[in-house]
């Protein structure tokens, strides 16, 4: 999506959109989780009018802020974009 004035929203990625929702669930209001992930809460709450379900997972990011059922909070997020091997190999 461009904005009107002709940038394209960093929640575009969903790595940031991810971001967002973990940070709310940390603790981080919207504003603060926003501005951490480079973008604004207004932006999050225009993507979230457009987008109807990260308005649903926005909305249980706020239920579980602060919350310590890491089960609801991973089911949420669903599954690491980023795959960490179990063993690092030392660098050469």
């Amino acid at each position: 999506m461009v904005s009107r004035t002709g940038r394209r929203s960093p929640l575009e990625d969903p790595i940031v959109r991810r971001l967002v929702l973990q940070l709310i669930c940390l603790g981080s209001t919207q504003a603060e989780a926003a501005e951490e992930a480079g973008s604004s809460s207004k932006a999050v709450q225009r993507w979230a009018r457009r987008h109807p379900a990260f308005k649903e997972r926005l909305t249980r990011a706020r239920e579980l802020r602060g919350s310590s059922d890491l089960d609801a909070i991973a089911e949420l997020l669903g599954p690491s974009i980023v795959e960490v091997p179990d063993e690092l190999e030392p660098p050469p």
